[in-house]
């Protein structure tokens, strides 16, 4: 542990605290903490955090979280979680998750089997998976067809090739 209070409280073996306070009050086994306060509070084992603030106040078995307050206060028994980007994952509680976004969605979440790639410019991601259900959302989070082996929903104009283009509710098959 390089850094103030770095690991300072409950490190346990196999890990790295690099920064002020990160790594502080309990960190997992072969977890890894690099910048301000990241990992601090609970980092568990296996995980990665590196950014300001990045897997503070409760970071996931098994995940990742890279960026400013990235994983930032996730749930305590969630598993298996990628967050890439400021504020990724914040307040988002669930397991195997996939956020990528710059400055997310910093409301509290229950997310699961789940892959977002979002901005700060639009409320509504531009991408949407729903790994359980094998389902591809593009400008949209929901199904609004009544078809359940839908697996991709476009909200928007849809080009395909040159000379198509179509909008609306249509089954193409290619």
């Amino acid at each position: 542990a390089i850094g103030n209070s770095a690991g300072a409280t409950g490190q346990q073996s196999g890990s790295i605290a690099i920064g002020y306070q990160s790594g502080n009050i309990v960190q997992g086994g072969n977890a890894v903490a690099i910048g301000y306060q990241t990992g601090n509070s609970n980092q568990a084992n296996n995980s990665i955090a590196i950014g300001y603030q990045a897997g503070q106040y409760i970071q996931a078995t098994n995940s990742v979280a890279i960026g400013y307050q990235a994983g930032y206060n996730t749930g305590v028994s969630d598993y298996n979680n990628v967050y890439i980007g400021s504020n990724a994952g914040i307040n988002t509680s669930g397991n195997n998750n996939i956020i990528f976004t710059s400055s997310g969605n910093t409301s509290s979440r229950v997310l699961n089997n789940t892959v977002i790639l979002e901005s700060s410019v639009n409320p509504i991601p531009l991408l949407y998976g729903d790994l359980a259900n094998n389902i591809l959302y593009i400008n949209t989070t929901s199904n609004t067809t009544s078809n359940s082996t839908t697996n991709l929903i476009v909200n928007g104009i849809v080009r395909a090739g040159a000379y198509i283009s179509f909008t609306g509710l249509h089954q193409v098959l290619i």
